[in-house]
């Protein structure tokens, strides 16, 4: 999976994690797998932090502000080249106080990283090139997940 192309944002992203251990258990959980009709649950960590519900103010070409979430701009970004996204995400992370410093703290007191990015390349699975690793609710066109936990 190194190389294939549905997975080209988030090891755009990855970048911004440093020495971080990628968790499929949590990637799974914060991506809410279904298992048996049910959604996988990151209950069974102890210290979880959702970076995907992180906010941050956006200007309209009108001069007002809205707030947005980490899991809109990851699933549709307004940029066109996943190293933008990537960037994006990284100026989400700052404004919110996760510096790449404080980032490295986390990792160091044994935070994983759950990271799963679909960029709407779930629905088409079973082309070529676009496997749907995670199984979401089937009726999921995109869905993010970006956690910290141990």
């Amino acid at each position: 999976m190194e190389n294939d192309k549905s997975q080209k944002l988030s090891r755009a992203v990855l970048k911004y994690f440093p020495g971080a251990t990628v968790s499929l258990d949590l990637s799974r959980r914060g991506a809410g797998q279904f298992v048996n009709n049910r959604a996988m649950t990151t209950s069974n960590y102890t210290s979880v932090i959702n970076l995907t519900s992180l906010s941050h103010e956006l200007k309209t070409s009108y001069g007002s502000t809205y707030s947005e979430t980490m899991m809109n701009t990851l699933d549709f970004p307004i940029t066109s080249t996943n190293a933008h996204v990537a960037k994006e995400v990284n100026s989400i992370l700052v404004k919110n106080g996760y510096t790449q410093k404080k980032i490295k703290g986390l990792i160091n007191q044994g935070y994983k990283l759950g990271i799963y990015i679909n960029g709407g390349t779930g629905i088409t699975a079973g082309k070529k090139g676009y496997p749907w690793t995670i199984n979401t609710n089937t009726n999921t066109m995109n869905t993010s997940a970006l956690y910290l936990a141990k």
